[in-house]
């Protein structure tokens, strides 16, 4: 099961993003023989004022970051618009997606320091009684590489993301297909535990010549705690590129229960 609090603040000629989303996450992953592992995993997102104005404000100060207007905004509003006249405002307590997640890996090797799978995903989102009321289908396709080292381990990943969407609220146009490449880095100390660092891009979703339209690069902080019985998992993430077309700040802690 894993939470996630997340702080959205863009402002552009095209869009003004301004609000708080949470998510929780709650699956099973099942191993079905030494090659292939099944994870079904549902998710539920909502607007919800979780008071992260201050803390971003404050982290972009202590590090020298840019606030990009944000500081002569007021604190803790729920307003999306954009230059095409999709708009949705005061929306604090709305459903903003309540989806189901599959994957099916298969695991090509595995030795002492490396391992390679493919993996294939389904994402099905229904949502309704909302301003965010959607129907979505997606497809995925994800190659992962890992190489461990002593205390050190290096991994990678490539995905491919296929969906049937022409527009989302109900006018802004949307790719079908768009790829993604993450690397990261974990050192594990104390014998239980791993310091882990990951960089994301991501190809812009929409597709019409907006900041939404060009790569997101994301820089990952985290934390992992392995025992016996289950895992304990703490990140942050922040928007190191385009500050106009990725979540601002996104917390996430995470637990994991083996069976």
């Amino acid at each position: 099961m894993t939470s996630a609090i997340a702080s959205v603040w863009a402002q552009s000629n095209d869009y003004q993003l301004d609000y708080y989303q949470n998510q929780v996450f709650s699956g099973v992953q099942i191993p079905i023989n030494k090659k292939f592992s099944a994870e079904v995993m549902l998710q539920y997102s909502w607007a919800g004022n979780n008071h992260l104005d201050s803390l971003v404000a404050g982290f972009h100060n202590a590090f020298g970051l840019e606030q990009n207007g944000r500081d002569e905004a007021g604190d803790d509003q729920f307003n999306i618009s954009s230059s095409s006249g999709s708009s949705v405002h005061d929306f604090e307590g709305q459903t903003m997606a309540a989806a189901l997640h599959s994957y099916l890996s298969y695991q090509f090797f595995e030795t002492d320091e490396n391992a390679l799978s493919i993996g294939g995903s389904l994402y099905y989102n229904h949502t309704d009684n909302s301003d965010f009321s959607n129907i979505s289908f997606e497809q995925g396709l994800q190659l992962n590489y890992s190489h461990h080292s002593g205390r050190n381990t290096f991994f990678g990943t490539l995905g491919a993301t296929h969906r049937k969407d022409d527009v989302v609220l109900d006018s802004i146009p949307v790719r079908d297909t768009t790829v993604s490449i993450a690397g990261g880095y974990s050192l594990a100390f104390l014998e239980r535990y791993e310091a882990i660092v990951e960089y994301h891009y991501y190809q812009g979703m929409l597709d019409d010549g907006s900041a939404f339209s060009e790569p997101s690069k994301e820089f990952i902080l985290g934390f992992r705690g392995t025992f016996d019985w289950a895992a304990v998992e703490i990140s942050a993430t922040e928007n190191m590129g385009n500050k106009d077309n990725s979540t601002d700040i996104y917390f996430t802690a995470g637990l994991r229960f083996y069976i």
